[in-house]
């Protein structure tokens, strides 16, 4: 042992020997910084400081227990030292222990406010424990006291994302870059954020720079073959994701997007690579396995052996529930309230504050069943712009609502007054123009929107509204097996799947009795395979336009599609899938229960 490393005496002080052994933890010498530790409890037993910093080597080294009880020491000495509450916080949180976390960062920040970390880790355990709101406010509070804090900034950006306020992610995720701005992974990050937003050409910018600089990068090859996807270019796609697996075997999420492209046998080596990932299941996070599993899942059903893939997408679809918050009895309560606020006393009161412009035409229906199909035959018209899922309208009802967004939606829209009405609508008019100055009529098919059928009526009462409808096995199937890039949380189980359609179907079944029948169009996914010009002369007469022959070549359209339909809206229409949950008729009992339990289904 080094001379420095004597034992502790009454002529040398305590805190300069706690500095030594502090840094030895710093720098992974542990059996150095142990021995400091206990020479100074030999001499002073409660001394907080080792305590505390004992404990956390004893975390460091993977003894859980030894470090519980040597924090919960040191707290109890030093109940008012705001860095010790953080530090046991962060252990909490590295056990994946966040709920009981969350005291302890609440603590740090009644010690001291201004304390960026806690607010950054408090915010880390909110979004863990389901509540990405009150994650986005805490990392908005501590980036107030802290702006120079990237990780924060980055965080921020995800989460806002992920709760659809992409134009705030991008301006966070640009705050990040400018603290930063030679980084690699957080152009990329930007990157992928303005692929989401549409604005695709910066995005291809911003890549072809990162690849200049660093022509090994995996996600950069990622981000280029996403943004070519969206563009409908597959070859070139198909060979960006070939070299982000080429450079890093293990970005599953480049196999998912492959195998979408062109099919793949089972003797294939990534196929091979992929089942002896699935076979050793350890993985770094849920989500890899997820990614694995659907890849295969895909590979299988693309080879007719149907089975097997569904055990791939079974095992998929679980990994991915364990990562979520959902309950089919909240769902039931959150529309059962919307019906009981959102009356016909309601909607004809508040009726007179909406916009008199026709210009939106809103898209609904269960996810799969055939919404971006509509949309892409609609988006072919010449006065018609293909919006996608818009996040316009969702986006200003968080920040109009605040916290009832969340908390308490239904009352927070019952409180809406009429100029609450009229800035929401002329502030997602305003959005959807931006997107296409010169169109007569921009499509919304967020799928979110069937919940808010009669706020939409509200503020546009002459837009037109087209309800999608397919069999009920067939879109709850196609649910099953589609790996969404976020929310849809109740496509993971088949029972939730088959109660959430219920619910669905029923609170459309409300709208349905609330708005003019003129408004809204029911048009059935089987027909309109079986008959595309008939349902698309149709669909084009209730949205008030003169029938245009380029409906019919949709799958010809340049426009940018980014929804989980990117590659079957550049197809034909095809009749493949229709029937195709009879592939998986022996696995399908629970769904089956959940879809008939409470009786036959609504009718059309």
């Amino acid at each position: 042992m080094m001379q420095s490393d004597s034992a502790v005496t009454s002529a040398e002080p305590v805190q300069q020997t706690l500095a030594q052994a502090i840094r030895h933890q710093q720098h992974a010498e542990y059996a150095q910084a142990e021995n400091l530790y206990r020479r100074v409890l030999e001499t002073q037993p409660q001394q907080p400081d080792a305590l505390h910093y004992m404990g956390l080597l004893a975390h460091q080294t993977g003894r859980a227990a030894v470090a519980h009880d040597l924090l919960a020491q040191s707290l109890a000495l030093a109940p008012g030292n705001a860095g010790f509450q953080y530090n046991y916080a962060g252990v909490l949180s590295g056990e994946q222990r966040f709920a009981e976390a969350i005291p302890y960062y609440q603590r740090a920040l009644e010690l001291q406010p201004g304390y960026a970390e806690a607010w950054h880790g408090l915010a880390l355990a909110l979004h863990a424990l389901g509540h990405p709101e009150d994650a986005v406010a805490c990392w908005q509070r501590g980036l107030r006291v802290a702006p120079r804090y990237r990780d924060a900034w980055q965080a921020l950006a995800d989460t806002q994302q992920s709760l659809g306020l992409l134009p705030e992610a991008v301006v966070a995720c640009r705050q990040a870059l400018a603290l930063s701005p030679d980084d690699p992974a957080i152009r990329t990050r930007l990157a992928s954020l303005l692929i989401e937003s549409g604005a695709l050409d910066e995005a291809d910018r911003m890549l072809d720079s990162v690849l200049v600089e660093h022509p090994d990068s995996p996600e950069a090859h990622y981000q280029k073959g996403v943004l070519l996807t969206n563009l409908g270019k597959f070859p070139g796609a198909c060979e960006r994701f070939e070299t982000t697996l080429r450079l890093a075997p293990d970005f599953h999420q480049a196999s998912v997007h492959l195998v979408a492209i062109r099919r793949v046998a089972p003797t294939d080596p990534l196929a091979r690579r992929l089942q002896a990932a699935a076979r050793r299941g350890t993985w770094s996070d849920p989500g890899q396995g997820v990614n694995v599993h659907f890849t295969l899942a895909k590979i299988h059903q693309d080879n007719g052996d149907y089975d097997r893939a569904f055990e791939h997408y079974r095992e998929g679809n679980r990994l991915r529930r364990q990562t979520l918050h959902y309950s089919s009895e909240a769902q039931r309560r959150f529309f059962d309230a919307l019906k009981r606020v959102c009356g016909g006393d309601f909607i004809a009161r508040k009726h007179a504050a909406g916009s008199i412009s026709d210009a939106p035409i809103f898209i609904v229906g269960m996810p799969r069943s055939g919404t971006s199909l509509v949309e892409q035959i609609l988006a072919s018209h010449p006065q018609v712009q293909g919006g996608g899922e818009l996040m316009l309208l969702h986006s200003a009802l968080r920040r109009r609502l605040g916290a009832d967004y969340r908390l308490n939606f239904a009352v927070g829209l019952a409180g809406l007054g009429d100029a609450d009405l009229r800035g929401l609508a002329e502030e997602c008019l305003a959005g959807m123009h931006a997107l296409a100055p010169q169109a007569k009529h921009i499509t919304d098919k967020m799928p979110s929107n069937f919940m808010i059928l009669g706020l939409v009526h509200m503020l546009y009462p002459r837009a037109r509204i087209i309800y999608c409808r397919r069999d009920p096995l067939d879109t709850c199937v196609s649910c099953f097996t589609t790996l969404f890039k976020s929310g849809h949380e109740f496509c993971s189980d088949l029972r939730d799947l088959g109660v959430f359609y219920r619910l669905h179907e029923e609170l459309m079944q409300h709208w349905k009795s609330l708005l003019p029948p003129e408004t809204m169009l029911d048009l059935q996914y089987e027909q309109l395979v079986e008959d595309p010009e008939g349902q698309s002369r149709r669909l084009i007469a209730h949205c008030g336009l003169v029938w245009d022959p380029a409906c019919l070549a949709f799958d010809r359209s340049a426009r940018v599609v980014t929804t989980a339909s990117v590659y079957q809206v550049r197809q034909p229409v095809y009749r493949s899938a229709v029937g195709r949950w009879r592939h998986y008729a022996s696995h399908l009992g629970p769904l089956r229960e959940a879809l008939h339990d409470a009786g036959p289904l609504p009718a059309g």
